[in-house]
C-alpha cells in the first residue's frame, strides 16, 4: 500500500495489525522516512510516528539483531541445540501448511518456542527473544524456510495471525 501511495489499503492493514507489530513492521521497512520523503502527509498520518517505544536506540537494536542473526558452527554443541530447537518450533507449525491440521496448535508453538533446550541459547540481557525462531530448514524442498515461512504461506487459517504474533514475538 506505502509503495502505491494506496492510502484505503494504509488504513486497512493498521486496523488488522497490532498495534506494536505496526510500528515494528513500519521501523523496518522504513515506511515513514519514504513518506517524510516524498512529502506524503495524507501517509503520514496513517503511519505511526517513529519516536519513543517504536524506534529504540541504536545500541538496543543492534544487540536484538546480534541474538537474532545468531551465527554457530554447526557442528558445534550450540549449533547443534540451535537446529534441535528450531525443527521442533518449525514441527509446531508445519502440519497445518502441509494440510494435517485445520489450525495451528497455539499451545504446541508456546510449548516449542518455550522449551528448555533454548534457554542456553538466550541472551540474559534479551530474555523474550528465541534465536532458534529464525533457525531455516538446511535442506530440502523447503531448504531456508523458518517457522514463518510456514505461517505466512497459511494466511487462510483461523489463528494464523495468532501464531505469527507468537513468532514475531519472540523475533
Amino acid at each position: 500500500g506505502c509503495a502505491v501511495d494506496d492510502l484505503s489499503v494504509l488504513r486497512e492493514l493498521k486496523t488488522e495489525i497490532p498495534e506494536q507489530l505496526w510500528s515494528w513492521w513500519a521501523y523496518e521497512l522504513g515506511l515513514y522516512q519514504r513518506a517524510v520523503r516524498r512529502c506524503r502527509p495524507d501517509m503520514l498520518g496513517i503511519l505511526p510516528v517513529i519516536q519513543g517505544i517504536a524506534y529504540p536506540p541504536q545500541a538496543e537494536i543492534a544487540e536484538v539483531k546480534q541474538t537474532i542473526n545468531l551465527q554457530l558452527a554447526e557442528d558445534s554443541q550450540d549449533g547443534i541445540t540451535r537446529r534441535q530447537h528450531g525443527e521442533m518450533i518449525i514441527q509446531a507449525v508445519r502440519g497445518v501448511f502441509e494440510g494435517e491440521l485445520p489450525q495451528f496448535d497455539l499451545g504446541a508453538l508456546k510449548d516449542a518456542l518455550n522449551h528448555p533446550l533454548g534457554n542456553a541459547l538466550r541472551n540474559p540481557a534479551l530474555p523474550h527473544l528465541v534465536p532458534a525462531v529464525n533457525y531455516g530448514i538446511s535442506k530440502g524442498y523447503f531448504m531456508g524456510w523458518r517457522a514463518m515461512h510456514f505461517v505466512a504461506a497459511s494466511p487462510f487459517t483461523s489463528n494464523a495471525l495468532a501464531a505469527a504474533e507468537m513468532l514475531c514475538e519472540v523475533r
